[in-house]
């Protein structure tokens, strides 16, 4: 039987470091419980012409209930499906995540951040080429908001994750090995203007280290504008590209904010109630 390895103990033991801190902030606050959900469609595109033989296309519904559980403290899912519009146009189902969340504003311009979360494995894929059971992550966050410093309306995050998955074998039925750890790093710069509109852009680099020791490296840009509507009602247009960071060769750079084979635009509405 495979022992735990130094890595693991670490890992769990900063998880259960996270839940105590949680679990003892949410005691020694005061506030309404209080529950909501949000709801949302995204229609996805690739940028190659409809009748090509690469294009993607697909719509995302998404659903987030979330408990507050005190002022900082929140309890809250994620569930999604996709409706493919390509080939054999398949329904399916992702992987749903259960997340305990913990946010402190450290000062007037400073906010810490941070998210424990459990992923099951349910979509077909997951289960039958990866053969996941489940991941656990920790994301902590740290938001700088700028209108302090006379910029109102513009916000800095950077955002971390720390993933460890668990498969029922170290290698996909495809062949490649499974990806036990990996960690992300992003920066999202925002600016809130006009009362109702918003533009974002997002930077992002992941490392991923499978069963067998090998290091696979990704990355994802993302900007989008937002404008909303009303109190509950929200609508952004996007675009995306993410990928591997090198090129097949391993040493030229494959990161790039737009690539007209890998792009993606999109285009979502949102409802919180």
């Amino acid at each position: 039987m495979k022992g735990i390895s130094r890595t693991e103990v670490f890992f769990f033991a900063v998880l259960f470091a996270f839940l105590a801190t949680v679990s003892s902030q949410a005691k020694e606050e005061s506030s309404s419980k209080s529950f909501g959900i949000t709801g949302g469609v995204t229609a996805l595109s690739s940028l190659h012409e409809l009748s090509h033989v690469d294009h993607r296309a697909s719509i995302v519904f998404g659903f987030i209930p979330k408990y507050s559980i005190s002022r900082s403290v929140t309890l809250s899912s994620a569930l999604a499906f996709t409706k493919d519009l390509e080939g054999d146009q398949e329904f399916t189902i992702e992987d749903p995540e259960v997340s305990l969340g913990y946010q402190k504003k450290l000062n007037p311009y400073l906010v810490f951040g941070s998210d424990l979360g459990v992923a099951i494995a349910v979509n077909p894929d997951s289960i039958r080429n990866d053969s996941l059971i489940f991941a656990t992550s920790l994301s902590p966050a740290l938001t700088l908001d700028f209108s302090r410093f006379g910029a109102s309306g513009l916000s800095l995050t950077n955002a971390m994750a720390f993933t460890k998955a668990f498969h029922e074998f170290r290698t996909k039925a495809s062949g490649p090995s499974n990806i036990e750890y990996a960690l992300s790093e992003a920066l999202v710069l925002s600016y809130r203007f006009l009362e109702k509109f918003s533009v974002s852009a997002t930077g992002a680099y992941a490392f991923g280290w499978t069963y067998a020791g090998v290091l696979n490296q990704s990355f994802k840009v993302k900007e989008s504008l937002g404008y909303q509507i009303t109190d509950v009602l929200a609508a952004a247009i996007g675009h995306s590209n993410s990928g591997r960071s090198f090129l097949e060769n391993g040493v030229d750079s494959n990161i790039s904010i737009f690539n007209g084979e890998s792009s993606t635009v999109y285009g979502s509405l949102q409802i919180t109630i």
